[in-house]
């Protein structure tokens, strides 16, 4: 077995950097639960996150460079109407 004591106190890995920066839209699918989906940045870039909750992400999306934010906004809004056309539909936010 190795030691690795000269290596100094091992640390636990630090959480990545998330910050939630915009809700897009909230649908609610056929099975009654509702779908979110938001921006959120991350040390590589915008990440455009689907989520029935915090710990059930469906989908994610990584967008960097010039126009981002703006290709982001676009596919949102494309996720948003091919949902409604599978039966999901837009609810209030409360």
């Amino acid at each position: 077995m190795n030691k690795f004591d000269w290596l100094g106190p091992s640390r636990k890995p630090s959480e990545p950097h998330r910050e939630h920066v915009a809700t897009f839209w909230t649908l609610r699918g056929p099975s009654e639960r509702d779908l979110t989906c938001s921006a959120v940045k991350v040390a590589t870039g915008l990440e455009l996150r689907t989520q029935y909750g915090p710990e059930d992400i469906v989908a994610t999306e990584l967008f960097r460079g010039k126009g981002a934010n703006e290709e982001l906004v676009e596919r949102a809004d494309v996720l948003r109407l091919a949902l409604l056309r599978k039966g999901f539909r837009q609810i209030a936010r409360v």
